[in-house]
């Protein structure tokens, strides 16, 4: 059986035997450990962090092949959020009295981070591409098709024809998106 260890601990030197190894590997001494954390504890630790990051928006949005519109807004409310984190924490550490120059000096570099997503947002934007699955066009479509409907109606065109047309124009669509992107 190995010989018992001393290592250390959270800054306090305890036995290799108090912390259930069987023996620990160094070159002899006290052995640093920052902390020392059973199996069951990091299973659940990645549980609960695996779950977190699957509810994630931007995780969500990316997952799910949203449009690049959405995907770039969700960057921008991540990177806000964080940017309103810091300057709590800068605010905070002011009032105790501590330094705030880390905090400063990492809001700097967020805000420059913005300001660059921003920028391509707007590069994007001016760009003659349509986002064809951006809410905005989804609405300009959804109310176009209601015109021809309130339309066909004004013209006295029967409910029945109202309807083969519509479902002609469902069928007809199934690869718009495709040929649009082609024009």
């Amino acid at each position: 059986m190995p010989t018992e260890k001393k290592i250390v601990v959270n800054g306090e030197i305890v036995s290799s035997d108090d912390i259930g190894a069987d023996y620990v590997l160094a070159h002899g001494g006290a052995v640093q450990a920052g902390e020392v954390i059973d199996s069951s504890t990091i299973a659940a630790d990645l549980k609960d962090r695996t779950s977190f990051v699957a509810k994630q928006e931007l995780v969500t949005l990316t997952n799910s092949k949203a449009s690049p519109t959405d995907i770039v807004d969700s960057v921008l409310k991540e990177i806000a959020e964080e940017l309103a984190h810091i300057k709590y924490e800068r605010q905070k550490a002011a009032k105790e009295g501590k330094s705030t120059l880390a905090y400063t000096t990492s809001r700097i570099n967020s805000l420059k981070t913005l300001a660059d997503v921003l920028g391509k947002k707007i590069e994007a934007n001016a760009g003659k591409q349509i986002d064809l699955r951006h809410p905005q066009f989804k609405e300009i479509m959804r109310l176009w098709m209601e015109f021809i409907y309130e339309s066909m109606q004004k013209a006295h065109v029967s409910d029945d024809m109202i309807d083969i047309v519509f479902k002609q124009i469902e069928a007809d669509m199934i690869d718009w998106e495709r040929r649009v992107l082609e024009l």
